[in-house]
């Protein structure tokens, strides 16, 4: 009995050290198979990644909602077309060949659209044979384009479309977009799309100068006195008393009794504009002053802007700059918070930046600081 137990001992000790190698075997062929696996689901991933970079089926391509997203190509025959002026006159495609166009795709509605006009208002309505005829095609109300061309005083020939018909026989999908033909009606470049491409290609094409962009620019009213100044902060408001755009009047008694933030405004002003977002943001919050805004000009093209952006505050309309000189402020965009007893709590903060900076530190309740704008310069 004694001198059997080496022998159980060295089969015990070989039945561990099998059942550890079976053990480290079927652990590494694990391994392999998960790595093995692995590797193939890379290799098929690849594969795939592959085929879709290398393959498009043109089947799967849309020629007409390519065509609208990019426009018609340089070199694409321009369709005809028979309009009315806003003189009353039917014009055609067909009797407007031998002579190159620039066609400007408009919208009486778009403020991109209509911060052209000052800019088309300087390029001339009958320029020589050489020169392309840049025509504004429009759509819409006679009167209603008649008026805007009127007021800013553009000469350049307006065809009226009944909605958007000859917009999309050019595969026009908003506006401004526009297109340089040749003498032929064939596109001489690719569809130009936004204000400053559009004025740069009608200044290159009418005048072989550049166009300066100046839509950045804050509108100012350079007639003013030199002894005008803008009001301080602690200074009182002055009595107003202009229409809205609901038909009620604003007073400065509208001003009592609650914080309110006034923005003088301007609808063909891009950095005004801009600054929309921000005014809804801040009208939204009740903790925020009360966003009330004296627009200038044209209150339809103000309407217009109220409806894109949600402009739920009371908007006023001064004509000019008549509220504006009682403020002493005549530029735009300017702003000022004005405390519930009618007195100013801030200095006004003229343009983009300025008035992004109260903004901000309305927001964010900080101590007004003293800022140094561009009317107190001008003083």
């Amino acid at each position: 009995m004694t001198g059997s137990r080496p022998g159980c001992e060295s089969r015990r000790l070989s039945t561990i050290v099998a059942i550890l190698s079976a053990f480290v075997l079927g652990l590494l062929a694990l391994v392999y198979e998960v790595i093995k696996r692995h590797g193939q689901a890379l290799l098929r991933l690849e594969a795939l990644e592959t085929s879709q970079e290398t393959t498009v089926d043109p089947a799967d391509v849309d020629p007409w909602e390519y065509l609208f997203q990019h426009g018609a190509p340089t070199g694409s025959v321009g369709m005809n077309f028979e309009l009315p002026s806003l003189t009353g006159e039917t014009w055609t495609l067909s009797r407007l060949k031998g002579r190159r166009l620039f066609l400007i795709f408009f919208s009486p509605s778009c403020p991109h659209s209509l911060s052209l006009l000052p800019a088309l208002a300087q390029l001339p309505a009958n320029p020589p044979l050489d020169i392309p005829l840049v025509i504004i095609m429009s759509h819409g109300d006679r009167e209603v384009n008649l008026r805007l061309m009127e007021r800013h005083r553009v000469q350049l020939p307006v065809l009226l479309q009944d909605q958007n018909e000859v917009a999309l026989q050019y595969f026009v999908s908003g506006t401004p977009m526009a297109y340089l033909l040749d003498a032929d009606g064939i596109t001489e470049q690719d569809r130009i799309e936004g204000p400053r491409a559009i004025l740069g290609a009608a200044f290159a094409a009418t005048t072989g100068e550049a166009w300066i962009p100046d839509d950045r620019v804050s509108p100012i009213d350079h007639r003013q006195s030199p002894s005008l100044i803008p009001l301080r902060s602690g200074d009182r408001l002055p009595a107003i008393r202009m229409p809205r755009l609901d038909g009620q009047m604003l007073t400065e008694e509208r001003f009592l009794g609650q914080r309110s933030l006034l923005i003088l405004f301007d609808p063909l002003c891009a950095p005004c504009v801009d600054l929309l977002p921000d005014l809804t943001s801040i009208n939204a919050d009740s903790s925020q002053p009360e966003v009330i805004m004296i627009t200038r000009r044209d209150p339809e093209l103000t309407r217009a802007l109220a409806l894109e952006h949600t402009m739920t505050y009371p908007v006023a309309v001064q004509d000019n700059w008549e509220i504006s000189r009682q403020l002493g402020v005549v530029a735009v965009p300017a702003a000022c918070v004005i405390g519930p007893d009618g007195y100013l709590e801030t200095e006004i903060a003229v343009g983009q930046q300025s008035v992004l900076a109260l903004l901000k530190r309305s927001r964010s309740g900080q101590s007004e600081r003293r800022l140094v704008s561009l009317t107190s310069l001008l003083r």
